[in-house]
Formats: structure tokens, C-alpha cells, sequence
């Protein structure tokens, strides 16, 4: 029997070759990647006992990350004195998360996991001057911002932007030519939205979506009021969740998106606690 004019015992043959060396490939591409992961756990190992590796997104520039929560991470550790290096070749754990750290050999992915993590394991609580209530009260405030005006400024940057602001900074994707790129962040967009969709709030309208977040943030402005930090005197880790979302609206939005105008025109306490934050704990920023 033939197929073409090529015999089927022809086919089989040569449908087995492609199949094995495509086989052989993979087998190839996985073992390269075990080997490089090997590599780079034992460096990570060289960092000491109880020395943190922050595994995050390379810095782009003016500020500290494209992502508020690597910002939360490491203005906790800073705040805290808690011993650190920076590692920017794995950005993302097994969970596709980023940011999270490897401690003693061990790997904690999520911002909020690794803070408790490290509040337990080290005994470094920001959060040790907060009465039970007010803790209860900064837990959700972070979740609002964390969990809903979040999405605002994620569909804001690569759905209604397009990531095109994002050209102010060093490349996410690194050295790649620009169709790509600009291939890369209609899809990273496509994915934004379809996230936000799913968590439900993505099922809005722009501007539905524009003003519940915008509630989210003075919401923020009203609860920090003339209070030099979210919770009082002192800092607690809001401020470093709060810190890590202004630094983007701020800086990583162009001036023509709502949050910022907002941001700046009608929630000037909230800037004034960004500088108060930044000074206290990000006095390289401008060095970065």
C-alpha cells in the first residue's frame, strides 16, 4: 500500500525517525535546563545560613521593579535588616510566581508566604506593634489592594496601554528585536485580560472597572489620613504593600491614566508617604 507514491512501511519508518529525534531534543533541552538549575541552586547555597535570595525581575530602571510585589518583598527585608542578595536569572518559581526567595536551601514562592515565612523562621514581625484589631484591619486593606486595585493597573498597563510605557524602561524580555517584543505584549495583554476576567472583574466595563479602583485608592488615602504611616507611628508591612503599588502608579503608568491623575492630583498623602517610605528604606532608588 502507498500513500503519495511512498510505501506505508516508508512512512512509518521515517514518521519513527522524526519521532525519536524529536525525542532526543527534549531530552536535550530538559537536560539542560536540570543542569543549569543545578548551577544556579549551588550559588544560591554559597549565599550563607539564613542569608535570603531574592529572586525577582531584573531592575528596569528608575525604580526598583516593574511589579509591586518583589517592591513589598524587599522593602520587608530592608525594613526588617534581614540579610539578602538579589538574584535576577530565575524570576520565576515553580509556581510561576515572582517574587520568591530560597532561604538554607529551602524556596518559598508569593510575597505574603514568604513574609510569614520569614516572620516565623527568623522572628522578624513588622507587624509585632499592631494590636489583634488593627491587624485585622491592615489585612484587609492589603487584600483590597493586592487582590482588586491590583487588576486596575495590571489591564491599565497591557490591555488599555498596551505596554507601550513600558519603552521608558530596560526591556522586560531582554535583548529581542521590537516585532517581538510588541508580539510578546499583545499576548502578555490578551492574558492580563483574560485573568481578570476570570478573578470576575475583568467582566466589567473600562470605566466601571476605572471607578471601583479608583474607590480602592482614596479608600487607601482615607485611611492614612495625616497619619505619618498606614497603621500610626510606625511602619508596618501595608506600608510596604502600599509602597510597592504607588511606586507603579507613580512611575510606571503613563500621566494619562486615571489612577495616576488621581494619584497625584486628589491623593497627595498618599505621594507624601511614598517619599516618607522610600527615604526610610530606598535611599539608593535614584541609583538603581
Amino acid at each position: 500500500m502507498k500513500i503519495g507514491g511512498v510505501a506505508v512501511p516508508d512512512l512509518l519508518v521515517a514518521g519513527g525517525v522524526v519521532v525519536s529525534v524529536s525525542g532526543c531534543l527534549l531530552g536535550v533541552f530538559k537536560y539542560r535546563a536540570w543542569s543549569r538549575k543545578c548551577q544556579l541552586k549551588k550559588k544560591w547555597a554559597e549565599a550563607g545560613e539564613n542569608v535570603v535570595v531574592l529572586h525577582q525581575f531584573p531592575r528596569p530602571g528608575k525604580i526598583p521593579n516593574l511589579s509591586p510585589f518583589p517592591i513589598k518583598l524587599e522593602t520587608f527585608l530592608r525594613a526588617m535588616k534581614i540579610e539578602y542578595v538579589n538574584d535576577f536569572a530565575e524570576p520565576m518559581s515553580e509556581k510561576q510566581k515572582c517574587p520568591w526567595i530560597t532561604i538554607n536551601g529551602q524556596d518559598v514562592s508569593d510575597s505574603q508566604l514568604v513574609v510569614e515565612f520569614l516572620t516565623d523562621k527568623l522572628g522578624k514581625d513588622m507587624d509585632s506593634h499592631l494590636t489583634e484589631e488593627q491587624a485585622a484591619h491592615a489585612r484587609a486593606i492589603r487584600i483590597m489592594i493586592e487582590e482588586h486595585f491590583y487588576w486596575g493597573v495590571a489591564v491599565h498597563r497591557w490591555a488599555h496601554d498596551g505596554g507601550q510605557y513600558l519603552e521608558n524602561f530596560k526591556s522586560l524580555f531582554g535583548s529581542i528585536p521590537a516585532f517581538i517584543e510588541k508580539k510578546i505584549k499583545k499576548q502578555v495583554g490578551y492574558k492580563i485580560e483574560e485573568q481578570a476576567r476570570s478573578a470576575g472583574i475583568g467582566r466589567h466595563s473600562r470605566l466601571d472597572l476605572e471607578k471601583m479602583c479608583c474607590r480602592d485608592l482614596k479608600a487607601v488615602s482615607t485611611l492614612l489620613g495625616t497619619k505619618p504611616y498606614m497603621m500610626g507611628d510606625k511602619p508596618s508591612l501595608l506600608d510596604c504593600t502600599v509602597f510597592g503599588f504607588v511606586c507603579q502608579v507613580l512611575h510606571a503608568v503613563p500621566p494619562s491614566c486615571v489612577y495616576r491623575q488621581l494619584l497625584e492630583n486628589e491623593c497627595s498623602n498618599l505621594v507624601e508617604h511614598f517619599d516618607r517610605v522610600k527615604g526610610a528604606f530606598w535611599e539608593d532608588m535614584d541609583r538603581l
